[in-house]
């Protein structure tokens, strides 16, 4: 299972979710929130952290923003945008 944060989730779920806290963010956008706000401690690289989002959604923590008017205006359409849940 990985490690665990004091909140009894995965670590990595748990630094995605305080990533994804403030406003939605797009896969890389999470990867730098989380190493910022770790000061460098705690790198996400792509496969994890599409494998934990995917995980998060199945749990029903966080949400994929596939509606074109929830994306950021002028973002690529190929970029996966993420939402925290009420769940999360």
């Amino acid at each position: 299972m990985g490690r665990n944060s004091p909140h009894g989730i995965k670590i990595h779920w748990f630094h995605i979710l305080v990533a994804l806290a403030d406003e939605d963010r797009h896969g890389n956008g999470i990867v730098r929130e989380v190493l910022e706000r770790t000061d460098g401690q705690l790198k996400i690289w792509p496969v994890m952290l599409y494998r934990c989002l995917d995980e998060m959604m199945e749990e029903g923590l966080v949400t994929e923003l596939t509606d074109a008017e929830q994306r950021p205006s002028g973002e690529s359409e190929r970029r996966r945008y993420f939402r925290i849940t009420e769940s999360g």
